[in-house]
């Protein structure tokens, strides 16, 4: 499967250029004049499948509109059999006229050429903790947040329409690992920004803290890539909160000589490095969701789906039934509903992907394998 690769992503710039003058240091606009730059990679037309052809939950799938705040239930039906709610595509939309922007969140947990683009920005940019793709949409002559800035590196592709961004400089100087604070962005409001109009097929790059506020003049929707890097700090805390549990020098009784304290502590650190300390990291990690990410990529991109040889098989525990024109699929808590008739897979207990092509056309039946592999309803045999 095609899909854009980060190189492609900073074109005409490369990779060193980008890491050197502009990552975690300044913004970055290019301008593309090519609407159709992203058109492999997403569209409109993949958001509108992406909502209707999967069940959303309220933690993927989200609205939001400037200054105010809405009741998901408001917008969701509660689904007994699940014990969850699910949000209605129709409501939404109807929302969206409203001048709701729609959020969808992880959206590699659907798009396997998005989470490829994950994986090469991960083996291009050192030192990531954690890495997400959200989309939104948003309707003309609205805005979605107020002003604010993040705390994670952000790549803003956009794939449809346009926006326009304001930027307000001074706050990314100061690194900010926690979340907006009103009392950083309470003066800036007062400055004059930078306007920049992001097209179809132009990208923008801001480093964590940049400030921004963003509406739109037209419908637009774009991807944000969201990088969360390893920062000095979580290696300086790291390494200090290892030398103390290690070295009972630390527990000590403190004396009037405490210019031994320096002396030993350069000692200890200069026993560590930056790549024990990431490991030692991610171990006391392993469980929440940055180790689990690691695993769940790593895990769905060693599957080669194209594999003649590969074999897969759907859970024992998954109920499929027909319903008009659609299949639904249940499995413990999870409910999905594809639209036509998988009936065929009673007849399959194992089966490889050219089994499938006689049932479903060749780029399908590869979508489909991956989608029942990352939901959970298919195995594949090793």
């Amino acid at each position: 499967m095609s899909y854009i690769n980060f190189e492609d992503l900073i074109s005409p710039f490369k990779l060193s250029d980008f890491i050197d003058n502009f990552y975690s240091q300044k913004y970055l606009h290019i301008k593309r004049k090519n609407p159709d730059f992203y058109a492999k990679m997403y569209s409109l037309l993949k958001f509108d499948k992406t909502l209707n052809n999967n069940i959303h939950t309220p933690k993927y799938l989200k609205l939001a509109k400037c200054d105010e705040s809405i009741d998901f239930r408001k917008y969701s039906n509660f689904d007994k059999y699940n014990n969850e709610h699910i949000i209605s595509i129709d409501d939404i939309f109807e929302k969206f006229k409203e001048g709701y922007s729609i959020v969808l969140d992880g959206l590699s947990r659907i798009e396997r050429n998005i989470l490829n683009f994950e994986k090469d920005i991960m083996e291009n940019i050192p030192f990531i903790d954690f890495i997400s793709s959200n989309v939104y949409l948003t309707p003309e002559n609205n805005q979605a947040f107020p002003l604010h800035y993040d705390t994670q590196e952000v790549f803003i592709i956009q794939i449809y329409g346009s926006k326009i961004w304001e930027l307000y400089p001074g706050i990314e100087k100061l690194y900010p690992v926690d979340y907006s604070y009103d009392s950083l962005l309470v003066d800036l409001e007062h400055n004059t920004p930078q306007k920049i109009t992001l097209n179809q097929g132009d990208l923008l790059y801001l480093p964590r803290g940049y400030a921004h506020k963003v509406y739109s003049e037209k419908n637009s929707l774009h991807i944000t890539v969201s990088i969360y890097p390893f920062t000095n700090r979580d290696i300086a805390r790291e390494i200090l909160e290892s030398i103390i549990k290690s070295e009972p020098f630390f527990t000590k009784t403190l004396t009037s000589n405490v210019n031994i304290i320096q002396d030993k502590l350069i000692e200890e650190v200069k026993k560590y490095t930056v790549k024990s300390s990431i490991l030692n990291i991610r171990e006391k990690n392993k469980g929440n969701k940055y180790s689990s990410r690691d695993l769940y990529l790593n895990s769905l991109l060693e599957l080669d789906i194209q594999n003649s040889d590969q074999y897969y098989f759907m859970r024992k525990q998954v109920v499929m039934e027909p319903l008009d024109n659609s299949t639904e699929f249940r499995h413990n808590n999870k409910v999905i509903v594809l639209e036509g008739d998988y009936s065929f897979l009673n007849n399959l207990e194992i089966f490889r992907l050219n089994d499938l092509y006689h049932y479903l056309k060749k780029d399908l039946a590869e979508e489909f394998i991956y989608y029942m592999i990352t939901e959970g309803f298919f195995v594949n045999v090793v």
